[in-house]
């Protein structure tokens, strides 16, 4: 089934976060939220809202318009000054991410780029590599940006949709990517990234799942920190790509419960609470635990008290931790989260500040959890997102949305 699944339908992922992923966006404080639908006496709740981790935004912000200038303006000894430099700094944000990812964000065409803006882009990358052939940065670039220009030739529309001409630019683009990705594994070096891009490369072109996980051990065994390529495998095995019921769940416990290497105890508990938190953000999913039942809370909880503790002043993870007890009916660490969290909110993780209030008042106003997990008010039952390519959360590299 995985190397030759035709899909039902496509439609283009947009994530405005993370990693999310997706990724953080303005802040905003003392926000008046107003009457909200289906959630009463809200109207003078004051909120402090983010959009997101206030690190990664700050981060985000200082690399990506520096970055694209040097692209733009050909200064190469810049940008791999910057890389290096970047790609030495190995610390994890809460959520498993990493600040490379943000520089690849900034040698993004982007998703408003016409046709002649995309090539004049891909000219500057290639001029790049021609004066830098063994820059690992360059290569990982090209392909990242050969899959977005693929995805927008195809466009965000149903399969029907698509004209034939479409797909076969969109094929073409597609093998363009992965010509490019050949070469950059022939370099001496390779930066995580590369892999990332790769990932993205086997979901349009639908590798067989043996090629793909051969694919994926290979960046892992290379870079076992950069958690971006669990996550895209997490991704890849969604019911409505390649895997079957629980088999992104049964991928997640099988990588914490290694022994060595990445994974193995606290480590492991939470990489499997990170790759649990960037499934629930492609935000698939009203409640991800009625929808998988191999997924258990309590392993999930062990993986967010240990990001708790290291992360112990970040509003994602309490937000995350919070939402994610709410949804498994876990009302004590639920309250207790909301408790702690008071009128804060992280609006990228709970979408909606409906949603967040309508838990808020459940959970510290009102005398008994609702009986679904999300309330249907808070959290509508068509939750199918839909629109272009990927911002921060998911960086360089298309992160499509296919339904079998």
């Amino acid at each position: 089934m995985y190397a030759n699944a035709p899909p039902k339908f496509f439609s283009l992922l947009t994530v405005s976060l993370l990693l999310s992923g997706f990724c953080p966006g303005a802040t905003a404080s003392g926000e008046d939220v107003g009457n909200q639908p289906g959630v009463k006496g809200t109207s003078t709740l004051s909120l402090e809202v983010s959009q997101g981790d206030p690190l990664k935004l700050k981060d985000k912000q200082a690399l990506g318009e520096p970055v694209a200038a040097h692209l733009k303006n050909h200064r190469f000894d810049e940008l791999e000054s910057i890389a290096d430099q970047v790609r030495k700094n190995d610390v994890h944000y809460a959520d498993g991410r990493m600040k490379l990812e943000f520089l690849y964000n900034g040698l993004e065409a982007g998703r408003k780029a016409s046709d002649e803006e995309y090539k004049a882009h891909l000219d500057d990358i290639r001029l790049w590599i021609k004066e830098k052939p063994n820059s690992a940065t360059a290569a990982a670039a090209l392909v990242s940006n050969l899959n977005g220009w693929a995805w927008k030739a195809r466009g965000s529309g149903y399969a029907h949709s698509v004209s034939s001409a479409q797909f076969g630019e969109f094929t073409k683009r597609l093998k363009e990517a992965n010509q490019a990705l050949e070469e950059g594994r022939k370099l001496s070096k390779q930066c995580p990234h590369l892999y990332v891009g790769g990932q993205t490369v086997g979901l349009g072109q639908s590798w067989a799942k043996a090629k793909y996980d051969a694919f994926v051990s290979e960046g892992i065994k290379k870079f076992p920190t950069y958690y971006e390529i669990y996550f895209r495998k997490a991704y890849f095995l969604q019911p409505r790509w390649y895997g079957e019921d629980n088999e992104w769940v049964q991928y997640a416990s099988r990588t914490a419960d290694s022994s060595g290497g990445a994974a193995g105890g606290a480590t492991g508990d939470k990489l499997f609470a990170r790759i649990v938190w960037a499934v629930d953000n492609y935000n698939f999913y009203n409640n991800i635990f009625s929808e998988f039942s191999e997924l258990k809370w309590s392993k999930v909880k062990s993986g967010f008290e240990a990001l708790k503790k290291e992360y112990p002043d970040n509003l994602s993870v309490a937000s995350e931790f919070c939402k994610l007890a709410w949804c498994a009916k876990d009302e004590k660490t639920a309250k207790s989260l909301m408790t702690y969290l008071g009128k804060r909110c992280d609006i990228s993780v709970w979408k909606k500040k409906a949603r967040f209030l309508e838990a808020r008042l459940a959970l510290l106003g009102l005398p008994a959890m609702p009986s679904a997990a999300m309330p249907s008010a808070a959290m509508p039952s068509a939750a199918m997102p839909s629109a272009a390519m990927p911002s921060a959360a998911m960086p360089s590299g298309a992160m499509p949305s296919q339904q079998k």
